[in-house]
């Protein structure tokens, strides 16, 4: 009997490309599906990082937003 239970990983990411990129390859697993943001003011960065393809898992882009970490008042 196949396992069939579904992981979904929620990820909100702004920097340090390079880690994101090993935990992506960590979860690059059939059962697993990525839900991925990355903070607005952080796109050109990441579009420019050069990131290895995921085979087996499914990831999905999240709509990128303004995000204001630490706590910071949004306007």
């Amino acid at each position: 009997m196949e396992n069939s239970i579904k992981h979904a990983y929620c990820i909100m990411a702004h920097n340090e490309w390079g880690i994101l990129n090993i935990l992506l390859q960590k979860l690059d697993l059939p059962e697993n599906d990525i839900f991925l943001h990355i903070d607005k003011n952080s796109l050109d960065s990441y579009k420019a990082y050069k990131f290895n393809k995921l085979s087996n898992a499914n990831m999905y882009l999240v709509d990128n937003q303004e995000v204001k970490w630490g706590g910071g008042k949004s306007t």
